[in-house]
């Protein structure tokens, strides 16, 4: 994604006659690469086993170019360069992402499932410190309407239960302790910017699932 924006109040303007100038130039990309695996295996005694797994890799990258300029000539054309008084502003900002992921479903006779599942995620967001989190699941399905008691009639149920952790990493400079500069009683000071926290860690949440799916009347 891109955008530019330019805002200019010209020479003689009412609130600004020496004419101000602004821009910006503002990109955002958003690289993803992701792989997954897939096995899936008939066992003795009505069991199957699915087992995947994989990685992936999330990488946002945003450039702003900006600039400020106040004071220009009636009879030239504004730009940044021309002002009298004139300023320039460039950030760059990359985050990556990286995470790994396996998963296991074991199945018995068609209707009982279990399911554990692991993930390890890492981000350059902390800097030198990928601060490696791992998130954990666990769950089970039992499809009802598989037993030998049910009838079609009544159609297809299934029961599932699920537990697992997830999390989001903090934005690029949030674990760090950042001034700013201030005017205090005529005199230069300096003010918290960001407050940080060097112990900073995702961000993380656990969540207990229950719930059914099913159909009737032919799906």
């Amino acid at each position: 994604a891109a955008s530019r924006f330019r805002h200019l109040r010209p020479v003689g303007y009412v609130l600004a006659p020496e004419g101000v100038l602004s821009d910006e130039d503002w990109t955002s990309g958003i690289l993803t690469a992701e792989y997954v695996g897939n096995l899936f295996l008939t066992l003795p005694r009505d069991m199957t086993s699915a087992l995947s797994w994989g990685a992936q890799s999330i990488t946002t990258d945003v450039r702003s170019e900006a600039g400020y300029a106040e004071g220009f000539s009636p009879d030239r054309e504004p730009t940044i360069e021309e002002g009298e008084l004139s300023l320039r502003f460039d950030s760059h900002t990359r985050v990556r992402t990286t995470g790994l992921f396996a998963e296991e479903i074991f199945g018995l006779r068609d209707r009982y499932f279990a399911t554990a599942g692991i993930r390890l995620d890492g981000s350059t967001a902390f800097g030198d410190d990928l601060a490696l989190q791992v998130y954990p699941r666990v769950g089970g399905s039992y499809v009802i309407s598989e037993e030998p008691f049910w009838s079609p009639a009544w159609g297809r149920i299934k029961l599932r239960a699920v537990y697992g952790h997830a999390g989001r990493a903090p934005t690029v400079i949030d674990a760090l302790r950042t001034w700013r500069e201030a005017d205090f009683d005529g005199e230069t000071a300096f003010v918290p910017g960001v407050v940080g926290d060097p112990e900073l860690a995702p961000e993380r949440t656990a969540e207990l699932e229950l719930g059914a799916d099913a159909s009737f009347l032919s799906g």
